[in-house]
């Protein structure tokens, strides 16, 4: 799924959910985590995944490089990186907000693609792409099999209430 809307494709609009506060979401799917059987991998009691969730807001002026930046990005995640479980990405309709969730089936997995060619040219831009009068926030946390696929409100709340500041 191409997403660059800002970063929801029109086709997909139909299957996105949506917030009163304007936000809409993409469904939650990857490698791992397929819309129609759910969580596909082989899990144990045991078992535990990474959860990394972002807020950008984006000057209005930087449109252009955000989108630059994040379609090779959303290539990436449609190809699925190694460990990845599933992503989602939303974007508030009115204004230049958006968020990230990504599932990993390990915090090796998360630095890995992290530390991936086109994520550091995002990262090397965040200080020019971020609105300079909103703070950026990034937040990680273990998620078990069965909390999938993370309640977008739940990532919000995580996010906005324990998100380190990303000041770029």
């Amino acid at each position: 799924m191409r997403a660059t809307l800002g970063l929801l494709a029109l086709s997909t609009l139909s299957a996105c959910a949506y917030t009163e506060d304007g936000w809409v979401f993409q469904p939650f799917q990857g490698p791992g985590y397929t819309l129609e059987e759910g969580l596909v991998l082989e899990t144990d009691a045991d078992t535990t995944y990474i959860a990394a969730a972002t807020y950008l807001p984006v000057a209005r002026d930087q449109l252009s490089l955000f989108d630059d930046r994040m379609a090779p990005i959303i290539d990436e995640m449609e190809a699925g990186p190694e460990g990845l479980v599933g992503y989602s990405l939303g974007q508030k309709m009115v204004g230049k907000e958006y968020r990230t969730l990504t599932v990993w089936e390990d915090e090796e997995a998360m630095v890995q693609w992290a530390m991936s060619e086109h994520h550091l040219a995002a990262i090397g831009d965040a200080g020019r792409i971020r609105d300079p009068d909103k703070t950026p926030l990034i937040v990680v946390w273990e998620v078990s099999p069965d909390a999938l696929p993370v309640d977008w409100a739940e990532v919000m709340e995580r996010t906005d209430s324990d998100g380190e500041s990303r000041g770029y």
